[in-house]
């Protein structure tokens, strides 16, 4: 009897070691798991800083008389920046005339100003998005560029300055460029 005790008891012992190791090694695995998890989370996305400089002049005849009888105008300049570098760059063109067939000449004078500038740069197709509008007396002039597609060849057209290869669009050199040209420029 006694030793029938003692069988029992050892079966139990054992049973006991047995469910204490499982016990332990599905902690282990378990833990394993959660920080394996916690390894394998992928970053949050960062969103990157955006900034932007408008640099904008207003005038009349003395401001724009390249673009013929001008009554009234106002050029915006918007550069956009993403993580300190160049996204996009634009210009914005608004011209009033005293009427309709001025504002065609103007327009005129504004195609043929910027067919020179890509002229100059050895280009033979514009390489950004343009456009020319006349309505009744008013001629609206964009050009749009990503920043990607600005480079030493093609920046020259857009009124960018390039040294020893690299285009300048650094906020602070176009900010000085700008103000002495006569825009006053903000920068965000």
């Amino acid at each position: 009897m006694i030793y029938d005790i003692a069988i029992i008891g050892a079966g139990i012992v054992i049973v006991a070691i047995v469910v204490i190791v499982i016990i332990a090694i599905v902690s282990n695995t378990g833990s394993k798991k959660s920080s394996n998890n916690n390894n394998n989370t992928p970053a949050q996305p960062t969103t990157p800083t955006v900034s932007s400089l408008t640099c904008t002049k207003e005038g009349g005849r003395d401001e724009f008389s390249a673009y013929g009888e001008v009554v009234s105008g106002k050029e915006d300049i918007v550069v956009m920046y993403s993580d300190g570098y160049l996204s996009s760059f634009g210009t914005n063109l608004s011209l009033g005339y005293e009427n309709e067939d001025a504002a065609r000449a103007g327009e005129d004078a504004a195609k043929n100003i910027y067919q020179q500038m890509l002229t100059a740069s050895k280009l033979t197709t514009d390489p950004f998005d343009s456009s020319y509008n006349v309505v009744d007396n008013s001629l609206t002039v964009t050009h749009q560029a990503d920043g990607d597609t600005i480079d030493e060849t093609n920046a020259r057209a857009l009124g960018l300055y390039v040294v020893k290869g690299e285009v300048v669009d650094d906020p602070d050199t176009l900010i000085d460029n700008y103000e002495t040209d006569g825009y006053t420029c903000v920068e965000k």
